[in-house]
């Protein structure tokens, strides 16, 4: 209101001044509503007035204080109050708006990439997104954000788990259904997968017993939960990358193989148990042995074997080494039979290398022109002879096998003879006789007399050239 005034008279104008509404925010919805107020207005409020959609219809509130607090809304709503002042006219004021934002529901799977050899871990694509935003991922642990734009977005690179995904608006969090990515796993039934027997490609996991007689195949494979698994006699272990015994056990029966791609020594991890088991053997007769394994102990090759029984060669003669020391892989070693045993009559023997199996390339002890070390196949599957013997070009050809089929006890000093070794090199191989026990008589069927066939056995210890020499 305003005063005009001269000498004589005076006049009222009133004027209505509409002001502006405050407190409009965004909230979530069901949350309460924020108090709104009038302010900087001149005049009488007359009523407040709402509106949702636009364009705006706005429809009276019965309402005329100067704030007001609207209920819980279920849509973005504008508000303004209407101001009059004597017999002005009504005016608004200016409004302001709660908006109101939706609790997102959980994105939707739309696919999923498992893992393969070449990318090991996962992808998903999930949609029900919409315009600009933030994405939870959420591991079990860990809460990892990612920003989207549009209706779908891919995540990549997760590692084998659990994960739950949510929109974040900064309200109700709502995550979807737990999403597993994972390697093609062994139940106890079944494959995860659903598609056969796992491929080179697959990523295995072992979670329960296994133990079919079976070739298996897999990019790594790893144990876990306790689960037993046995690769049985004449079948293979075939992994690209690593095996990785976690928690549990992985037994290859005597005649099994573990045959590994990959060149890298420290890619295993956890131990196997690998088992050997020579032709029957006398007490007095020696085996020839290599480690499949790392750090394997001569005296758990036999322990109960002589403790002075142990040897190897330097390359110009037999050497005896203490039982408590480490097999070197690719170092050749042979035990004597267990003390418990007939110095006549033979019987079974069995070895069991606990450790992580070996892989890679072994360099040998350097040896002297004309000089011959005790070497031994150093991988948990068998070894071809022809690639050994062309991939050594210092060797003059010829790998002699020890076939302990002479009885060395003749009542007196133990005596060993080179004619027990048999032979081979790239033109085949050369077997031994079978003779009797004394030399003399009928052959003793527990003599061996094949000719090696050009592989050379896990656990296997060889010589490279003949040797001329007695125990």
């Amino acid at each position: 209101m305003q005063t005009l005034a001269d000498a004589s008279n005076t006049t009222t104008v009133t004027k209505t001044v509409s002001g502006v509404v405050n407190g409009g925010l965004h909230i979530c919805q069901g949350s309460p509503s924020p108090l709104l107020t009038l302010n900087n207005y001149t005049g009488s409020i007359i009523r407040w007035e709402y509106a949702e959609a636009i364009p705006y219809v706005w429809r009276p509130i019965a309402h005329t204080g100067v704030t007001y607090q609207p209920g819980v809304l279920a849509t973005s709503t504008s508000y303004r109050a209407v101001v009059k002042n004597g017999n002005c006219s009504e005016e608004f004021a200016i409004e302001t708006r709660i908006d109101v934002d939706v609790n997102p529901p959980a994105p939707n799977l739309v696919s999923y990439t498992r893992p393969t050899c070449a990318i090991p871990t996962g992808s998903v694509v999930l949609d029900g997104l919409s315009g600009s935003g933030n994405l939870l991922q959420f591991d079990g642990t860990t809460v990892t954000n990612h920003a989207y734009s549009g209706n779908t977005i891919t995540i990549s690179g997760l590692a084998l788990g659990k994960y739950k995904f949510a929109i974040d608006n900064n309200c109700t969090i709502t995550y979807s259904d737990e999403i597993i990515i994972q390697a093609n796993t062994w139940n106890g039934t079944n494959w995860s997968y659903g598609n056969g027997e796992p491929t080179l490609d697959d990523l295995v996991d072992f979670q329960e017993d296994y133990g079919f007689i079976k070739d298996i195949n897999a990019c790594s494979c790893t144990i876990s939960n306790d689960a037993a698994v046995t690769i049985q006699h004449g079948k293979t272990l075939h992994v690209v990358k690593g095996i990785h015994v976690n928690y549990g056990t992985l037994t290859f029966a005597d005649g099994a193989s573990l045959l590994q791609e990959s060149t890298d020594n420290n890619l295993n991890t956890g131990f196997i148990s690998y088992k050997r088991r020579s032709l029957p053997i006398r007490q007095s007769d020696y085996v020839y042995w290599s480690t499949p394994v790392k750090d394997m102990k001569l005296i758990d090759v036999s322990p109960l074997t002589e403790y002075d029984k142990y040897y190897t060669h330097n390359g110009t003669e037999w050497v005896q080494v203490p039982r408590a020391n480490t097999m070197i892989p690719g170092k050749g070693y042979i035990i004597r039979g267990p003390e418990t045993y007939s110095r006549t009559d033979r019987f079974p023997f069995a070895a069991v290398f606990k450790g992580v199996p070996n892989n890679g390339d072994f360099t040998c002890e350097a040896s002297g022109t004309d000089n011959f070390y005790l070497v031994g196949n150093p991988y948990p599957s068998a070894l071809s002879a022809d690639d050994f013997i062309n991939g050594n070009s210092i060797l003059e050809g010829t790998l002699y096998f020890w076939t302990h089929n002479t009885l060395a006890y003749l009542g007196g000093a133990y005596k060993y003879t080179r004619d027990d070794y048999a032979s081979y090199n790239l033109s085949g191989g050369v077997g031994v006789g079978t003779v009797a026990p004394s030399g003399i008589g009928s052959p003793d069927p527990d003599n061996n007399s094949t000719e090696p066939k050009g592989y050379i056995a896990a656990g296997q210890a060889f010589l490279p050239e003949q040797l001329n020499l007695e125990l």
